[in-house]
């Protein structure tokens, strides 16, 4: 069951009718991250807090997003791995 096919119309559906823009390159970190964390180890949360912190850092620094635009766009994928790690295990 390939994750991209429902996190991406879910980005889309929050950025287009809820008219929040959600990040990106948040969904596009966690995604992969929460995989890592979820199916390898816990440890690999060590680089992917400090490849978050800087990726948020220069998206609310140039402008782009806002805290909470980020932390919408991380909260996307986590959740759709949350739902079909429940389906598949």
């Amino acid at each position: 069951f390939p994750l991209a096919s429902v996190i991406r119309p879910s980005s889309r559906i929050c950025n287009k009718i809820f008219k929040f823009k959600a990040s990106g390159h948040s969904c596009g970190l966690l995604g992969p991250l929460a995989a890592l964390v979820y199916f390898v180890s816990p440890i690999m949360l060590i680089p992917g807090i400090i490849l978050f912190a800087l990726t948020l850092w220069s998206s609310v620094y140039l402008g782009r997003h806002t805290v909470s635009h980020f932390a919408v766009g991380g909260i996307i994928p986590v959740f759709w791995l949350l739902v079909t790690g429940a389906i598949i295990l």
